[in-house]
């Protein structure tokens, strides 16, 4: 199966030593390959914008490549682009906020079309997915023109139809809608270009852990939670200036969706297959 991880940083808090920071996004990539060598991908996003990298490539070569290692946390290459809607109201001066980071194991969409490759972007939302989606041709026929199919990869559908939904909902509401239309299963992470400061995490039955580091702010998630535990203490062991402290675990059971507010310190809990929210509320 695929494999998603990645990072949040609240906003008060600033990860100082970037060759660390470097070190922690490739080695949890490098740990989540496995047998997912289809394709490696990363997003990385900040106030004003998101931006992508990803290749047909194995985790490891992916993180030596020219493609990622010219594309500095803070410069990035293969950008969005900008969107006339977005005003940047409360700008942060370019600091990392959150990375996205993927490992495919192709069973839908060549590997060789990037469109089909992770982080998929759907105009305003830039996701990731571990799972197999069973209809999403059936549902790219049934909206007709009202959603571009870009690649031919299953997972590209769940984006797509949360990017439709949330022209006229909030994208909590827009998440559950959504998923009331696919089958199949998933575990996903995405971000929302309208909403900078918040990043959304849903599954149903797909594995994903979820952890903070409170001492610097740092949430963090991955398919198996151990990849992320031991990537942060062997980076901690090279890097002796770079010190998360313990890790707690988010509870993040199945049927449920988070949005995560990095500017507010802020959780909301929802369930993504009832009919009413629950949980609600929460700080970190």
């Amino acid at each position: 199966m695929c494999t998603i991880c990645g990072f949040g940083l609240l906003k008060g808090h600033k990860i100082r030593n970037d060759k660390a920071m470097r070190k922690l996004i490739s080695r949890l990539i490098m740990k989540n390959t496995g047998f997912n060598t289809s394709a490696t991908g990363v997003a990385f996003g900040c106030e004003e914008e998101v931006r992508v990298v990803k290749q047909n490539i194995p985790g490891g070569r992916f993180v030596e490549s020219s493609n990622y290692l010219n594309a500095g946390i803070r410069r990035v290459v293969l950008p969005m682009p900008s969107h006339p809607d977005i005003i940047n109201t409360r700008p942060w001066p370019g600091d990392l906020s959150t990375v996205l980071g993927h490992c495919r194991l192709k069973t839908k969409g060549e590997a060789t079309n990037n469109a089909n490759n992770h982080p998929i972007i759907c105009s305003n939302v830039v996701g990731i997915h571990n799972g197999v989606i069973y209809n999403d041709d059936i549902l790219f026929n049934k909206f007709g023109k009202e959603l571009v199919r870009i690649g031919g990869v299953d997972s590209e559908i769940i984006f797509s139809l949360i990017d439709y939904y949330s022209r006229n909902t909030d994208v909590d509401q827009a998440i559950k809608i959504a998923l009331e239309d696919i089958q199949g299963s998933l575990a996903c992470a995405m971000l929302h270009r309208e909403f900078p400061h918040s990043i959304w995490l849903f599954r149903r039955t797909s594995p994903c852990e979820v952890y903070i580091y409170k001492e610097v702010g740092l949430i963090g998630w991955s398919t198996n939670g151990n990849n992320l535990k031991d990537a942060v203490l062997e980076i901690e062991r090279e890097e002796k200036d770079f010190l998360l402290g313990p890790e707690t675990e988010i509870d993040f059971p199945r049927n449920t969706g988070m949005r995560i507010d990095l500017d507010t310190h802020k959780l909301r809990e929802f369930e993504v297959e009832g009919r009413v929210f629950t949980r609600s509320g929460g700080a970190f």
